[in-house]
């Protein structure tokens, strides 16, 4: 027969470094009494000797005596155990409470000078008692919770001002929820082969004690974990998923010993169709205008004013489809991209379809622009519709930064209500239809000056965007 004693923290260290896990690693990373092991011995020596006979033999005993643990008295103040407890017990019963615990209990001031109190030296067998919380839990359990009186909680509490230039993150929340998106939390690590997958080698924050071989990383994005829980979802037949999260992504420092750049951001992704199954209309798969009609009423929080823009740009990474996504453009910077994942990374994730994706910094969502006043027309308002082609390549938004340019402030809004390619327009080109509101705050507008706004209008594009114009 053979009985020991470990240091737990030995153990636990060395089985980690080296990937190993027994079960007698297991027992003694947990703890075992170091002074129990000739009791040990002697009761499994008379089990067999009782069952099955024989005769015991000499028992080798092998200690060093330096790594043994010692047990240091835990100072126990009587102020402090009546205002974790909100009563006062009295000392004759706290000594007996833990002398049958198997603790030796000394009277006498504390080491702090706290007033009075006691040494408390837990038992060799107590491994668990080391300070001085562990001894006011077990009075607090033999005194029984429900004897412990009810108060409310008393401190300082220090309330966040909430000022008008920033969202509540509530605010956020609640409009996703109300679009149909439901909140996911996932682990801040994540796997490697699939972070490597989605966006290349790029340096990473490797854990030292990963809890598994897929989880050995700190995200650089929130797309993996979103993407595992969609995963996850269809293989519950959940055919429309709709998540989104806010949380921090990791990227490692210049310097080593420095910490990780930690960024907070607000990630999502849309799977499936675009409304829930119903018979008022028929099953469509949600495309990218659908997310970014999503992100234009997420990112409208910040005000009528806020400037936005998707254009296609070098940020937007590799993993989406270079056609169906974008950067995110709000006042000119950028704050994000959206898109439909690459075919290949639909295949290699195995999905059924492709699913669209987002990633937004959340500071700049939760920003406010401020509110200006502007006075309302009470004069009438003149349309115009014009109609042209463009060559493919030109994205919509500088078709509108165009327009803005040329009808100055007379241009009270533009709508594009028609886009169209084939049959009748030449190849290589698409056709747009806008309508162009007029109105100005001090006078009526005449025709005249509603044409020679248009004429501005169609000779910019001409000239800037090569626009022929469709009569």
């Amino acid at each position: 027969l053979e009985v020991a004693w470990f240091d737990p923290a030995r153990i636990a260290g060395r089985g980690r470094r080296h990937g190993i896990q027994t079960d007698a690693g297991q027992r003694f990373e947990r703890g075992v009494d170091p002074e129990g092991q000739l009791r040990a011995l002697e009761r499994a020596t008379a089990l067999i000797l009782g069952i099955a006979g024989g005769q015991a033999g000499p028992v080798q005993h092998a200690q060093l005596a330096d790594e043994l643990p010692r047990r240091k008295p835990v100072p126990l103040r009587a102020a402090r155990l009546q205002r974790l407890l909100g009563l006062a017990v009295e000392p004759a019963r706290i000594e007996s409470t833990l002398r049958a615990l198997g603790m030796q209990v000394q009277p006498g001031a504390t080491t702090s000078g706290e007033g009075a109190g006691w040494q408390v030296t837990p038992p060799s067998w107590r491994f668990d008692v080391a300070i001085e919380a562990d001894l006011i839990e077990e009075l607090a359990r033999s005194i029984g919770l429900d004897a412990l009186p009810e108060a409310p909680p008393r401190g300082h509490r220090r309330i966040a001002p909430l000022t008008e230039s920033r969202l509540d993150e509530r605010t956020i929340l609640e409009l996703l929820v109300a679009r149909g998106f439901h909140e996911a939390i996932t682990f801040g690590f994540t796997d490697p082969a699939l972070q490597q997958q989605l966006f290349g080698p790029q340096p990473v924050v490797a854990l030292q004690n990963p809890i598994a071989a897929n989880l050995a990383v700190m995200r650089l994005s929130l797309w993996p974990g979103l993407l595992q829980a969609a995963r996850e979802n269809l293989r519950r037949q959940r055919e429309r998923v709709r998540l989104f999260e806010i949380a921090s992504t990791f990227a490692p420092a210049g310097g080593a010993s420095e910490a990780p750049r930690e960024s907070r951001r607000i990630a999502g992704l849309v799977l499936g169709s675009r409304l829930p199954e119903q018979w008022g209309a028929d099953r469509a798969d949600a495309d990218y205008f659908d997310l970014r009609g999503d992100l234009q009423a997420l990112l409208a929080l910040g005000g009528p004013g806020t400037r936005l823009a998707f254009e296609p740009g070098a940020a937007v990474p590799a993993c989406l489809h270079p056609g169906r996504s974008a950067q995110v453009l709000c006042g000119g910077q950028a704050i994000g991209v959206l898109g439909e994942l690459h075919p290949e990374q639909v295949r290699a994730l195995d999905l059924t379809y492709a699913p669209l994706l987002f990633d937004l910094d959340y500071e700049a969502v939760a920003r406010v622009e401020p509110v200006q006043f502007r006075a309302l027309s009470a004069f009438p308002q003149i349309r115009r519709d014009l109609s042209f082609t463009v060559p493919v390549g030109v994205p919509f938004g500088q078709i509108a930064e165009r327009v803005n340019v040329a009808a100055a402030t007379r241009l009270q809004e533009l709508r594009l209500f028609d886009i169209y390619q084939g049959k009748g327009v030449e190849t290589g080109r698409k056709s747009i239809a806008l309508g162009l509101i007029f109105q100005d705050i001090t006078r009526t507008l005449t025709d005249a000056d509603a044409d020679e706004a248009v004429a501005a209008v169609r000779a910019e594009l001409g000239a800037r965007l090569e626009a022929r114009i469709r009569d």
